[in-house]
């Protein structure tokens, strides 16, 4: 067995302490990580488009037509629900006929406050055969009051995506 003095004890004390530490601040963190991811991870909803009704019963028959999720297709980011297959098809060929302006941001808001805010189909309008969202009736009169509502329709995001 070997000697040790009482300052190598000491020292030796300490470093197991401080390894100690650091592996329980260390594991704590993992967990914390951890924790944060699972939860991230479950909470990762896919973001429905037009709360969930079919975008070619909007466009092609003025119809609100709840869509089913069973019946679902994504693009830019947004899934989009459909009442039949047939209707599926009709957008998987033309997204950019069915979305919604502005990728569904509301038009007003943008031109008047530099603002990027999410319409709701609640407050909707087509016009020229696309569907404007609008937050609240006051953006959506706004827009329908506007002598010449084509004056929104020329905006460009930041993004440089063509509304």
């Amino acid at each position: 067995m070997s000697s040790m003095n009482s300052n190598q004890i000491h020292s030796s004390r300490n470093r197991d302490s401080i390894i100690g530490l650091v592996t329980k601040r260390f594991g704590v963190f993992v967990v914390a990580i951890l924790s944060v991811s699972s939860v991230n991870a479950a909470n990762v909803h896919p973001r429905v488009g037009l709360d969930g009704y079919d975008p070619t019963a909007i466009i092609d028959d003025h119809e609100l037509v709840q869509g089913k999720s069973a019946r679902s297709a994504r693009f830019d980011g947004v899934t989009y629900h459909f009442a039949t297959r047939a209707s599926r098809s009709r957008f998987l060929k033309s997204p950019q006929k069915y979305v919604p302006a502005f990728g569904g941001e509301c038009i007003v808001c943008y031109a008047k406050f530099g603002q990027r805010i999410a319409g709701n189909i609640r407050h909707a309008s087509l016009h020229n055969n696309r569907l404007y969202l609008f937050p609240n009736k006051a953006a959506k009169q706004e827009f329908l009051d506007n002598t010449e509502p084509v004056s929104y329709t020329h905006l460009t995001l930041p993004t440089n995506r063509e509304v």
